[in-house]
């Protein structure tokens, strides 16, 4: 499972890519991670939370962390809430989430936030919302933007109910491969498979119907797919 303080570093690269002043005044990731999982001493823990609510670049970096770990919420001051708040991006558009039908190697969209491939057409993600679409045997294609990343998520059906969940992701502008990404497969917070690629694509193979969660981890990337399968 992807940590917090991982998360973190992950964004912290990003920062820094930017010319951030990163230097010895901020708290480095790892004290973040701590903080965010309530690991610290009461003191540490009181000048952290100062300096959050005086630091837009730390609480945009436990923004964006906390952009994936929503649960994290709870533990936090409200004021601290509040400054990292401003740096979420918009709420629906986060993730990618999406409900589907899997009957006799036929998938059924009941409900999804990403656009629909089918063959050369793109179905935009509104047309999708409110309303269910028909069988489509040839396995579902959907698409969905994180800023610079574009995502593609294969879902193709095997024998027994089964289905292969394929990962896609390029750079939305140049079209090239997005490396060093870790993809990791989760059910109920717990993970099932995770991989590091550089090619951009990974598949994890046999997955049956049931609830789960897709963290895409990358030097300037943070992204999740939630997928609801239903038999």
């Amino acid at each position: 499972m992807f940590s917090l303080a991982e998360l973190v570093r992950a964004v912290y690269r990003r920062r820094k890519t930017d010319n951030f002043d990163l230097s010895e005044k901020h708290p480095d990731e790892n004290l973040l991670a701590c903080y965010l999982d309530d690991k610290l001493e009461d003191r540490e823990k009181e000048r952290i939370k100062i300096h959050l609510l005086h630091c837009a670049v730390c609480a945009e970096s436990v923004g964006l962390a906390l952009s994936i770990k929503k649960g994290k919420f709870a533990r936090l001051p409200r004021g601290v809430i509040e400054a990292v708040n401003q740096f979420l991006p918009v709420t629906q558009d986060n993730w990618l989430k999406v409900v589907l039908n899997l009957k006799e190697k036929a998938w059924e969209i009941l409900k999804s936030n990403a656009d629909l491939l089918a063959g050369q057409e793109i179905v935009p993600a509104r047309s999708l919302r409110g309303r269910k679409v028909g069988a489509i045997k040839e396995g579902v294609i959907l698409l969905k933007d994180f800023n610079r990343l574009r995502l593609e998520v294969r879902l193709i059906s095997q024998e027994n109910n089964k289905f292969n969940i394929v990962i896609n992701v390029k750079d939305k502008f140049s079209r090239k491969i997005k490396p060093g990404l870790r993809v990791a497969l989760f059910q109920e917070e717990r993970e099932i498979e995770s991989y590091a690629t550089d090619t951009g694509s990974v598949t994890f193979e046999s997955v049956s119907p049931g609830k789960y969660r897709v963290d895409i981890c990358g030097q300037d990337n943070l992204a999740a797919v939630f997928l609801d399968v239903n038999a």
